[in-house]
């Protein structure tokens, strides 16, 4: 019966793709100094990757060199025919999971502004917002997940974008983006009831919470390349809130990021932390075609995956600023 089940849930599946436009995907990772990207496609059994990369961004060199340099980057993609996502991260944004009142759809978009004051660390005016309900919480109240982007921040991005001939469908956060790809690669079996994720990017480190595999919160440490010191001390300060807010102990803590980092981090973890330290493969099983450099650079894909995922049916929400 199990196996008739599985045999039609699969002919469904096919029949439904074939009443689609298959979807074709890029998510784009711009940071400050370098930008990733891959592209996803429908295939006859599910997605799969046939386009990845990194390249440098001038590090001396004004708006025109960047725009050039990610002209360049996207030159072998059909792009005209292709759904973009970005993503946002750093100061100027914030992501939150808050417990509020139970309320309609069409009340939280209207008391947005108002709730987001106790949330973001700056002026909801100053704000672009949006919101994901993720279920309801105990005494008659919801867990919403809380996206902010400061206007100014994304109106860069956006001529950015548009510079470089880029009209994005989507622009993220970057902590969305990562919990998207997370929710698609997340290692089987039974873990602990609280994992963490910690993806090194070029702006810093995303720390993000699961329990029973649920994001429940996100911070973003140490900018820069810090010491073995200071990254662990604000990783703690962070494992100590969840810990003190949410009353669950971290069991494990997932590396990922950029160049040598994950592994040099990994030999932190125990050590500070107490806790087992896995490296985090945001590809998974995904099955790839053409992506040459991808054993390389797979680790530093969470954001530009999780992006690209958002196109099919997105497991956390769009989270979208725009």
């Amino acid at each position: 019966m199990d196996r008739l089940r599985r045999e039609g849930a699969a002919r469904w599946s096919q029949w439904t793709r074939g009443l689609r436009k298959p979807v074709d995907a890029v998510g784009l990772d711009i940071g400050p100094a370098s930008v990733r990207g891959v592209r996803l496609q429908d295939g006859e059994t599910g997605p799969r990757l046939t386009w990845c990369g990194r390249s440098a961004l001038p590090s001396d060199g004004g708006r025109t060199q960047r725009v050039q340099a990610i002209r360049e980057f996207l030159a072998p993609l059909p792009l005209s025919d292709l759904s973009l996502a970005t993503a946002l991260g750093g100061p100027d944004t914030a992501l939150r999971t808050v417990i509020l009142p139970k309320m309609s759809p069409e009340e939280l978009s209207s008391s947005l502004g108002l709730e987001s004051e106790k949330y973001i660390p700056f002026p909801s005016a100053e704000a672009v917002l949006d919101h994901a309900i993720l279920g309801p919480a105990p005494n008659n109240r919801m867990e919403v997940l809380l996206a902010a982007v400061r206007k100014k921040r994304i109106e860069q991005h956006l001529e950015l974008l548009e510079a470089a001939g880029l009209h994005p469908a989507a622009v993220d956060l970057e902590g969305v983006a990562l919990c998207n790809a997370w929710e698609r690669s997340k290692p089987p079996g039974q873990g602990p009831a609280v994992e963490g994720l910690a993806h090194i990017g070029e702006r810093g480190t995303h720390l993000l919470f699961f329990q029973g595999g649920r994001f429940r919160f996100s911070r973003e440490i140490s900018a820069g390349r810090p010491s073995r010191e200071q990254w662990i001390s604000e990783c703690r300060a962070s494992f100590d809130f969840y810990e003190d807010q949410f009353g669950q102990t971290v069991g494990r803590l997932w590396i990922s990021g950029e160049g040598d980092r994950p592994s040099e981090v990994s030999g932190w973890i125990q050590s500070g932390f107490g806790v087992e330290g896995i490296r985090w493969d945001p590809i998974g099983s995904l099955p790839s075609e053409g992506c040459g450099p991808l054993d390389s650079i797979r680790a530093e894909l969470g954001v530009a995956l999780g992006l690209a995922w958002r196109f099919f049916d997105s497991p956390v929400g769009s989270g979208a600023v725009r």
